[in-house]
């Protein structure tokens, strides 16, 4: 029991918001073990990473691109730049916004 604690509490991620400590929910253990494996090179499990934040980050990338085949390309390069990248992410702050941050640098980038 003891150890189920540890292994949440090192994997809970601290906030304090006015003083107070507000507690984020730890990243999945389904979601580290699939990151895991995109390193690795799993064709599969970058699928998945793909199928799961396609639709959020295309409709990123159409917001900045200046029609939907553009955007396309967008986001297709942009998953390549976060594959790529997987072994420098620090599990500092949320992947999600970890990504973000690859899709927006990327995008801007694109349009200069």
């Amino acid at each position: 029991m003891l150890k189920n604690f540890l292994l949440y509490f090192f994997n809970t991620k601290f906030v304090y918001h006015n003083t107070k400590k507000v507690v984020l929910s730890p990243m999945s253990q389904d979601m580290q073990k699939t990151i895991e494996k995109c390193i690795q090179g799993d064709a599969g499990a970058q699928r998945v990473l793909y199928d799961r934040y396609k639709a959020r980050f295309y409709a990123l990338c159409l917001r900045y691109s200046s029609n939907a085949d553009e955007a396309q390309d967008i986001l297709i390069e942009g998953f390549l730049k976060v594959f790529n990248s997987l072994e420098n992410y620090r599990n500092e702050g949320e992947f999600e916004g970890w990504m973000h941050r690859i899709f927006v640098n990327h995008a801007i980038s694109c349009i200069h």
